[in-house]
């Protein structure tokens, strides 16, 4: 697992691959505000599966899943291989798709 901490983000790896760099932290501030702290935690397949069956009821394993924790906290996992898969679909590039997937999830 690799962490990566700057002010109200930090970023949890607990999968393989490369993430990509992306402006996490400027769009986490844009969207979510200087005072919120996020972790965004780029999950296994199982995990994310886990999650969903756990919270929402559902079997299927989402490209992620967004968690208010309080009014100034959150989580967001995503997985890696999931929107690896999906950008296809929407005629995305992955980075794009990564962004896309982030910015709906801090929105929620």
């Amino acid at each position: 697992m690799t962490t990566l901490e700057k002010e109200q983000i930090t970023i949890i790896r607990e999968t393989v691959g490369t993430i990509p760099s992306l402006p996490f932290f400027d769009v986490t501030q844009k969207i979510l505000g200087k005072k919120y702290t996020l972790h965004l935690i780029f999950s296994t397949e199982k995990n994310i599966q886990h999650l969903n069956k756990t919270h929402r009821k559902k079997l299927y394993t989402p490209n992620t899943l967004a968690f208010p924790l309080s009014q100034n906290t959150g989580e967001i996992y995503m997985s890696l291989k999931v929107m690896r898969l999906q950008a296809k679909e929407y005629s995305l590039s992955y980075r794009d798709f990564i962004l896309f997937l982030f910015i709906h999830s801090c929105l929620h």
